[in-house]
């Protein structure tokens, strides 16, 4: 997980104006200048002392305020291009051909939908269903996009009485990843396989839990596929630029098949 990402995860479940909430804000406010950034004076921006500081980035992760100061110069909080999953070449035609811009994106996305729908393992989908359904408890691990792909799949099987558990931090992640069950069921999901590079203490865990673990992603070459039991890639390229809008169609094939294989007859 990236600096920026830790901190808006922080704004996320801190209530707003709370310390740590004003101190991740400033953070963020700052972007790239919080690598040069003394501890002294970001401090005095936030209105806290310096041990505040000090207590704010180990509870988030890091080993002091300096480890924090060098991961925002190793990550750049700067927005690129790298974070829309596409060339700059691509990107400048959004200010200066914004038309040939949707041309180029449609294709692309139906390209990458006329795949999904052409080679989709429909026996895949029901195994991951079945597991679902079978398992008393049900863990989702993802952030970022991949989390609101989590969300969708909690909020539409709970209609169904199927409870879904996405812990929202990786703190949270790490601590239900280690008090899974041999029951239980553990699911990843990582559009690109961002969230098992960033995150590779909660990866290792779910590794070696007794627990069943699935991999939910449009990557079929993520290479860390065998530390799950099951794999579910939904596409045969990893097409970066389409990759949310894939994953979203499918998580809606997923809840949408269980309402009518399973969900239904369980409500009657």
């Amino acid at each position: 997980m990236t600096l920026q990402e830790n901190m808006l995860q922080i704004l996320q479940t801190n209530t707003i104006n709370s310390t740590a909430w004003i101190i991740a804000d400033c953070i963020l406010r700052l972007g790239p200048k919080i690598a040069k950034t003394t501890i002294t004076e970001l401090a005095n921006q936030c209105s806290v002392s310096e041990p505040t500081i000090s207590r704010f980035v180990t509870a988030a992760g890091f080993v002091n305020y300096t480890d924090m100061r060098d991961a925002a110069r190793t990550e750049s909080l700067a927005l690129n291009s790298s974070e829309f999953h596409i060339s700059e070449a691509k990107l400048s035609l959004i200010k200066s051909h914004p038309n040939d811009y949707l041309t180029f994106f449609l294709g692309e996305l139906n390209r990458t939908m006329s795949n999904f729908a052409s080679n989709i393992d429909i026996s895949k989908f029901d195994q991951l269903i079945q597991a679902i359904h079978k398992a008393p408890r049900v863990f989702i691990f993802a952030f970022s996009t991949s989390r609101l792909v989590a969300d969708i799949i909690q909020t539409n099987l709970a209609s169904y009485g199927k409870i879904i558990y996405v812990p929202a931090t990786s703190t949270e992640q790490l601590v239900e990843a280690k008090q899974l069950e041999p029951d239980d069921l553990a699911i990843v999901i990582s559009a690109h396989g961002y969230f098992i590079s960033k995150s590779p203490t909660i990866i290792n865990v779910l590794s070696r839990t007794p627990a069943t673990t699935w991999l939910f992603t449009q990557n079929p070459g993520i290479t860390e596929t065998y530390l799950f039991n099951s794999v579910l890639a939904i596409t045969e390229t990893n097409n970066q630029m389409t990759g949310a809008y894939i994953m979203l169609l499918a998580t809606e094939f997923l809840v949408r098949r269980y309402a009518v294989t399973i969900g239904i007859n369980k409500s009657i």
